[in-house]
């Protein structure tokens, strides 16, 4: 069975690194096994080459096919010896990516669960500044193949926790997808195409994560052939390489619109005054706390923080990128605007602390759902963090 550890890709640290890329292996694989397809073809090592700013690492831990059932970590367990462990190598203070291979892109979705709920601020680090998942052929609902092993003696827990539709697997799917965009994970995935053996071990349906804007791709390969690409012109490693390329050194708002400065000059223009006016308290300046108090809404005062907090950080991650700036400014005004012209006035009028929540839902809530049923960056927690945050900078208020 194999040790957890963090080793380095290449055999020196390099210096002034901007961002980390970390190897997560899958169900009976290896820290450097798992990504070498042919002699001198270690694929981590050749992202270090190929990327300069980046650092790269590969992650080894237990998660054997066969042994003790008992001797097993399961998931959520082993999630927070890896986040110990990533702290320890100071993971999180810069941009992260991760590359992840079957039962390792699991691992990866639970570790960062964690961190977001567990509100540990080392591990809420690693969450905060993951910009990226590459999955390669990740069972998010399971494996029929897992399901079936895992009827059999000496099985171990690694492999029985991912058979088809697991309860916890499901779970742990609809929370990525309902969270990846609102935090900031971009998300590209792989699916094999042929069998191992015999069977697909994980179908192109189990390797879709459903995350607005993945369209999963196939590679013409086995599920242990997908991580490893024999050379630089594989199918696999160009576009591991760009997708993790775009998320380092990706076009900023700037330069998107230098494409054609005279036709966007007014857009530029508009978004960055949009962006602004969101990003720029307004007066009078009184703290979160003070504005709930006095709106009687004390009691919200640690949960709404929290949410504006997380707010925050996704909104100030996703600056850079024009797609999603476009939509946080959209949902951003679209709150602003329905609370002033809803909630707001009820409340002037003395509206109680549950007909004040009522509308909320009446008003914000349920239109915007409703308006934006295909955007997984648009949900009922997003909303409370929006409305939070809005709280934060003084374009909302809660009393008279």
């Amino acid at each position: 069975m194999s040790d957890l550890r963090l080793e380095r890709a290449a055999s020196v640290e390099r210096a002034h690194s901007t961002a980390d890329v970390i190897f997560v292996h899958g169900l009976g694989g290896h820290g450097r096994d798992t990504w070498t397809g042919a002699p001198d073809a270690f694929w981590p090592l050749w992202i270090f080459e190929d990327i300069k700013p980046v650092e790269v690492w590969t992650l080894e831990y237990p998660a054997s096919i066969f042994g003790s059932a008992n001797g097993s970590l399961v998931i959520a367990n082993q999630a927070k010896q890896v986040l110990d462990l990533l702290a320890a190598h100071s993971i999180g203070k810069r941009p992260l990516i991760f590359v992840t291979h079957s039962l390792g892109g699991l691992l990866v979705k639970q570790l960062l669960r964690t961190a977001v709920e567990l509100h540990k601020p080392a591990w809420e680090e690693i969450a905060s500044n993951t910009k990226g998942i590459l999955f390669l052929a990740t069972p998010h609902s399971g494996s029929s193949i897992a399901s079936l092993a895992s009827k059999f003696p000496l099985v171990s827990r690694a492999t029985a926790q991912i058979a088809s539709n697991d309860p916890h697997l499901i779970e742990l799917n609809d929370w990525y997808q309902q969270n990846a965009v609102a935090l900031g994970f971009a998300t590209h995935a792989y699916c094999e195409t042929k069998g191992y053996y015999g069977p697909i071990i994980v179908d192109k349906a189990s390797a879709n994560p459903g995350v607005v804007g993945c369209v999963v791709v196939e590679f013409d390969g086995d599920h242990s052939e997908i991580s490893k690409p024999k050379s630089r012109q594989s199918p696999i490693y160009a576009g591991a390489r760009q997708f993790i390329r775009d998320l380092i050194e990706g076009p900023s708002i700037a330069s998107s619109f230098l494409a054609n400065p005279q036709q966007d000059a007014d857009a530029a223009d508009a978004l960055a005054d949009e962006l602004e006016i969101y990003t720029t308290d307004k007066e009078p300046r009184l703290d979160l706390a003070e504005k709930l108090t006095l709106g009687g809404r004390a009691y919200e005062i640690q949960r709404a923080t929290r949410l504006k907090e997380e707010f925050a950080k996704s909104f100030t991650r996703n600056q850079l990128q024009l797609s999603s700036t476009r939509r946080y400014i959209r949902l951003l005004a679209e709150v602003d605007s329905r609370f002033n012209a809803h909630v707001y006035p009820a409340i002037v009028n003395g509206a109680s602390i549950s007909e004040t929540t009522g509308l909320i839902k009446t008003w914000i809530t349920d239109p915007i759902l409703a308006e934006h049923p295909t955007d997984s960056l648009v949900n009922r927690v997003v909303i409370d963090r929006v409305i939070y945050y809005l709280t934060g900078i003084c374009h909302i208020r809660w009393s008279a």
